[in-house]
């Protein structure tokens, strides 16, 4: 729940999917193989489908002009699939072992990502409206702050967009 989490940082998930794959880089990392394990940040982009990813869903609401909440106090390190896919790349061709998180430098709360998403698609954010964790029935099975920093150099932008996190 306390978010600015690093590699070192030992991982309690709250949900299945992420005992999952909590469960799943134990394997790796008893296997004694050198391997490497990557934790990206929310990942934006479009699908393959169009139509999956939280970037799809943003805009296909914005375009139906629905009215779409997201929280102020949930926080996340989105990265562009684009600069997911180059770090990958780069740490492929690399000796680096272990975990290492691979997401934008900069938090942001849900919201906030929304509302630049949409921007840089050229559509309006006024179907986007703010809402508290509290306010929302389901938010308890999702943590409020998922932010990742890395212990580990690399070469991404500063952040996904210009928006920075307030405290």
């Amino acid at each position: 729940e306390r978010g600015s989490y690093t590699e070192n940082d030992l991982p309690v998930p709250k949900h299945v999917f992420g005992r999952t794959r909590r469960e799943a880089e134990l394997l790796v990392l008893e296997s004694g193989l050198p391997a490497l394990i990557l934790r990206p940040g929310l990942v934006i982009g479009q699908s393959f489908q169009g139509n999956k990813g939280p970037k799809d869903f943003l805009l296909r609401r914005i375009r139906s002009d629905k009215p779409t909440h997201y929280f102020t106090d949930e926080w996340r390190s989105p990265i562009r699939t684009a600069d997911l896919g180059a770090r990958v790349v780069e740490l492929a061709l690399s000796d680096q072992r272990g975990i290492v998180h691979v997401a934008g430098q900069t938090a942001m709360n849900r919201y906030d990502l929304a509302r630049a998403i949409a921007v840089e698609a050229g559509l309006s954010t006024e179907q986007i409206l703010p809402r508290l964790r509290q306010e929302d029935r389901w938010a308890h099975i999702r943590p409020k702050d998922l932010s990742l920093i890395s212990v580990y150099p690399h070469h991404l932008p500063s952040g996904f967009l210009s928006v920075q996190r307030s405290a």
